[in-house]
């Protein structure tokens, strides 16, 4: 192992207006004490010339390319070439806060499996919209974290992998490492990471600002397997609750609610600007999704607080599709023109 205790994974795919800034925040922290390494998955723009730029000027990071394979894989790559003890993540078009590594470096030595921290949610300019904390809590034994385990992921911060400073040392003695998807690997990965996690360190500050560009990002592409993607996830998280010995009637709640509010992202997807398909189709996909017996009993057994999401799951529970396509057309109007205010709406949907 290196002195340093950290190594931050940068991975970029065609982010040439936002790669520098990223970068930039990294190298400029308050305490040197991190390893970078940047990978560039098969970029078409000139991402990784910026980065090789970067790299001429200071001379402290290493840059790998691949062809392009997905975020995954570059990932992966980065697992691979990571010689320190700790690992955080961070996606090309976002920023680290300047004492990013001086506190979690802190933290380090105290040998936590995991720690979590907060999330900024940042639009184009700085505008900072909403964050996303936890109180200060540590969870010092396996039966402290199932008893928690509803409360961590009902905060909203365990989906990302880019929140966490991650203990090599987990994910080399289990062989952890992304799986071949497209879409939701975070959510694959930390599932599979929590499970040998014996204790937990939740944060109260936000060292991460996730940038809310109108890009072509992958989480915000029309995708026409969106439904059964959330399904085969919904199926996943099942698992994995029943996996950590942590199914009770409030679990079930909590994954219905999650799995409904996803569905309403469906419906969006479908109705999306980005989809060139026909209207007709795009009802007959909304038909089609609200129609299915298992997001009628799921409707059944989430207990909603949002006062929109009750009215427009009202229409989904009795099958009202015009009503719901009526919705979706909103909710993706809002998404186009007023990005923080969407994203202000999503977070306490």
């Amino acid at each position: 192992m290196t002195e340093k205790n950290i190594t931050i994974v940068v991975t970029v795919y065609n982010k040439a207006a936002y790669i520098e800034d990223c970068l930039i925040s990294i190298l400029h922290q308050t305490n040197e004490k991190f390893e970078m390494i940047v990978v560039d998955d098969g970029s078409e723009d000139n991402s990784l010339q910026i980065c090789k730029n970067i790299q001429s000027v200071y001379k402290n990071f290493t840059v790998f390319s691949q062809e392009h394979a997905g975020a995954w894989a570059a990932r992966n790559l980065g697992i691979e070439k990571c010689s320190t003890d700790y690992l955080l993540f961070v996606d090309g078009d976002d920023i680290l806060t300047p004492e990013t590594v001086e506190k979690l470096n802190n933290i380090a030595l105290f040998d936590k499996d995991l720690t979590v921290f907060g999330i900024n949610y940042v639009l184009p300019g700085g505008k900072k919209v909403c964050s996303v904390d936890h109180k200060l809590e540590c969870f010092n034994d396996r039966e402290q974290i199932q008893k928690n385990l509803l409360r961590l992921w009902e905060s909203g911060l365990m989906y990302s992998v880019c929140n966490k400073l991650l203990s090599m040392d987990i994910i080399r003695k289990n062989n952890i490492r992304f799986r071949n998807k497209d879409f939701g690997e975070d959510l694959t990965f930390v599932c599979e990471y929590t499970r040998y996690c014996n204790n937990i360190l939740m944060l109260d500050e936000c060292f991460y600002d996730y940038m809310q560009h109108n890009c072509n990002s992958l989480s915000k592409m029309y995708r026409n397997n969106m439904f059964e993607i959330r399904t085969t996830e919904h199926h996943e998280l099942m698992n994995y609750f029943q996996n950590m010995d942590c199914i009770q009637q409030d679990t079930s709640e909590f994954l219905a609610k999650r799995f409904v509010e996803r569905i309403v992202g469906c419906i969006e997807n479908e109705i999306s600007g980005d989809c060139n398909k026909k209207m007709r189709y795009k009802f007959s996909q909304v038909r089609k999704i609200i129609s299915c017996q298992e997001v009628q009993q799921q409707i059944r057994t989430a207990k909603l607080s949002s006062r929109k999401m009750k009215v427009l799951v009202w229409f989904m529970r009795y099958r009202l599709s015009l009503s719901t396509f009526i919705c979706g057309l909103s909710i993706s109007a809002v998404k186009k023109f007023m990005p923080g205010f969407f994203v202000v709406l999503k977070m306490h949907r």
